[in-house]
C-alpha cells in the first residue's frame, strides 16, 4: 500500500475509523502477524522502561489520544493513582469504555497484559492469598509432591498477576473524554486540572498534517501537565501511512531531531530519547523506527 495523497482529516476518522478492526490488526498478538507483534512488543518494552524511571510517578496521568487501546497504561498504572483517557473519535472512546466495563464483546487484551507482566517479573501480587490458593495447597498435598505445589503456585501467581493488573487499570481510569490536540484547550469546553504526567502514543503523527501543526499540538497538550511534570511519548519515525481493513490513513513522517526540537519548543526538557529501528516488512505501514521519549516540563513555563 501507499500513503494517501492527502492528509487524513479528523472527520474521516470520525466516519471511517473502525476500532475493532484496528485492534485485531495491530494488537491481537496472533500467529501470522509477526510484524505487528514485533512493533507492539517493542513499544511495550519502551513504555515499561520509561514508566520505571523514578521521577515518572504521581497522582494523575492523562493519556492523550488513547484510541481504543489500553497497552500504554499497563506499566503506567503502577505509578499513578488515577488516569484520564482522551480521544477524538466517539467510537474509540466507546470501545475503550466497553473494555473498562468488562462488557461482553470487548477486545481481549490478556495476551498483551501477560507480556507486560513478564516484563515486570520482579513484582508479586500485593494482596494476601485468596481462598482459591487453598485449593492449590490442598491439591498439592493430595499429590504429596512439593514440586507439584511449587509449579502450581507459580502458575497461580502468574494468573493472579495479570488479572490484578487488568482490574487495576479498570479502577484507575476515572474519565474518558473527547479531545482535539489541534485546539488550544484540547479538552474544551471541559477544563482539566494540570496533571503530573501526560502520555501520548502513536497519536500526534496521525493528527497533524505538517511539522508546524505537530509543534502546535505539542504546545497544546503541554498545557495539560503541571510545571515540573512529565511527558511520555512513543512516536513512529519516517512513517507516511498506516492501514487496516482496506482503509489507509496518513501519518506525518518525522525524524528524531524534529520531535526533540518540537518537545523543547513546547516548554519541556528532554530527559530520555531513544530511537529504535523497525525493520519488519509489512504492507500495513512504512515505519522506519520508533522514538521513545521522556521530557520534563520546565518549571518556569506556565499554561
Amino acid at each position: 500500500m501507499e500513503a494517501p495523497t492527502i492528509f487524513t482529516e479528523a472527520d474521516f476518522y470520525q466516519q471511517n475509523f473502525n476500532p475493532q478492526a484496528y485492534l485485531e490488526e495491530y494488537y491481537s498478538m496472533s500467529e501470522g502477524k509477526e510484524w505487528a507483534n514485533v512493533f507492539l512488543m517493542q513499544n511495550l518494552r519502551s513504555l515499561h522502561k520509561m514508566f520505571s524511571l523514578d521521577e515518572v510517578r504521581g497522582g494523575t496521568l492523562i493519556d492523550v489520544g488513547c484510541g481504543p487501546t489500553i497497552y500504554q497504561l499497563l506499566s503506567a498504572c503502577e505509578r499513578f493513582q488515577e488516569i484520564i483517557a482522551l480521544d477524538y473519535t466517539d467510537q474509540n472512546r466507546q470501545e475503550l469504555e466497553k473494555w473498562l466495563r468488562n462488557e461482553e464483546g470487548a477486545f481481549d487484551w490478556v495476551p498483551v497484559v501477560k507480556y507486560v507482566c513478564e516484563l515486570e517479573g520482579d513484582r508479586l501480587v500485593s494482596y494476601p492469598l485468596p481462598p482459591t490458593m487453598l485449593a492449590v495447597q490442598l491439591q498439592a498435598q493430595m499429590l504429596n509432591n512439593h514440586r507439584t505445589f511449587i509449579c502450581l503456585f507459580v502458575h497461580f501467581l502468574a494468573r493472579e498477576k495479570w488479572a490484578e493488573k487488568q482490574e487495576k487499570v479498570r479502577k484507575k481510569v476515572k474519565q474518558v473524554l473527547k479531545c482535539d490536540v489541534t485546539k488550544a484547550n484540547p479538552t474544551g469546553p471541559v477544563s482539566l486540572p494540570p496533571a503530573d504526567c501526560i502520555v501520548s502514543t502513536l497519536c500526534l503523527e496521525g493528527a497533524c498534517k505538517d511539522l508546524p501543526t505537530f509543534c502546535s499540538a505539542l504546545r497544546n497538550i503541554g498545557t495539560l501537565v503541571k510545571p515540573g511534570g512529565h511527558l511520555v511519548m512513543v512516536t513512529v519515525l519516517g512513517d507516511t501511512f498506516y492501514a487496516f481493513n482496506k482503509q489507509v490513513f496518513s501519518s506525518l513522517s518525522l525524524q528524531k531531531h524534529e520531535v526533540e526540537a518540537a518537545v523543547e519548543g513546547a516548554g519541556f526538557e528532554v530527559k530520555l530519547s531513544e530511537a529504535q529501528p523497525y525493520t519488519e516488512s509489512t504492507e500495513c505501514m512504512d515505519c522506519q523506527g520508533v522514538l521513545a521519549l521522556v521530557a520534563r516540563r520546565r518549571p518556569s513555563d506556565t499554561a
